[in-house]
């Protein structure tokens, strides 16, 4: 959460541009100030409702309907609730990659990672304890629940060693498209097969795997290229010097970071 609120504050420092309105943004933008505030509050109180209310509905069912169907209510909560509450935000992105914007697509999906990985993650074991009655008791986690959370932040750690460099190439696109796909579907295999193993693995301990596979292709890409080791550090001073190409009739961004010395 120290993270998040960090975050806040670098982002308020960013300078400000004129960007293009479309759609209910157009119509929030184009309001007098004090209804502008009390729209975009009414719209924030209105989303919190909703998923007051529907949120214990909706986990109850969803595990009702693995019960019946006989599907791992584990699976459930992990892959089906994240795709139906993170549908808006991959619907945004997709519309801003299919016309050309595909900074502002992965900006967007960026943006929400990191909210996930700080404020959403912190405040789950706050919640818990409020929950419980009591600050004593940490949140029980099974061994599986901790394989989970190491895959994810190994491949977030990828991702970010990926993006340091404020660039994106079709075969690094692939790479993570290649590990997620096979993450997802490896248990499955592995557990069909005879013996239910796989180099003396079982299933549910492929995910193991792909956590070192991801941190190995992080430390690769570190040794290739250590220059974005030094861009990591947020105490190595850089500053992006950006420049703007025409293209096709619209304008591309660059970033070019440049150390700043000591004595300027």
């Amino acid at each position: 959460m120290g993270l998040y609120v960090w975050h806040l504050v670098l982002a308020s420092r960013r300078p400000v541009t004129e960007d293009e309105v479309e759609g209910p943004d157009a119509y929030l933008t184009g309001l007098p100030r004090v209804a502008r505030r009390v729209a975009t509050a009414t719209v924030f109180l209105f989303a919190a409702g909703a998923i007051i209310a529907n949120a214990e509905r909706f986990c109850e069912g969803l595990v009702g309907t693995g019960q019946v169907f006989g599907v791992n209510e584990f699976l459930l909560v992990q892959w089906l609730a994240p795709l139906a509450s993170e549908a808006p935000e991959f619907v945004v992105a997709i519309m801003f990659a299919l016309r050309g914007r595909a900074g502002l697509a992965l900006g967007s999906l960026l943006s929400a990672k990191l909210n996930q990985w700080t404020l959403l993650v912190g405040m789950i074991p706050a919640v818990f304890a409020l929950s419980h009655g009591s600050l004593a008791h940490p949140m029980p986690m099974s061994s599986v629940q901790m394989q989970e959370i190491l895959l994810t932040g190994a491949q977030s750690l990828l991702a970010v060693v990926m993006l340091v460099s404020l660039r994106l190439s079709l075969g690094q696109a692939a790479l993570l498209f290649g590990l997620f796909a096979g993450q997802l579907v490896s248990p499955a295999l592995v557990a069909s097969l005879p013996g239910g193993t796989l180099m003396g693995l079982r299933g549910e301990q492929m995910h193991s795997l792909f956590s070192m596979l991801y941190l190995m292709g992080a430390l690769a890409l570190l040794v290739e290229y250590p220059q974005r080791l030094a861009m990591l550090w947020p105490w190595r001073h850089h500053h992006c010097e950006r420049t703007q190409e025409a293209a096709d009739g619209r304008q591309d961004v660059h970033f070019k970071p440049v150390e700043v010395v000591d004595g300027g």
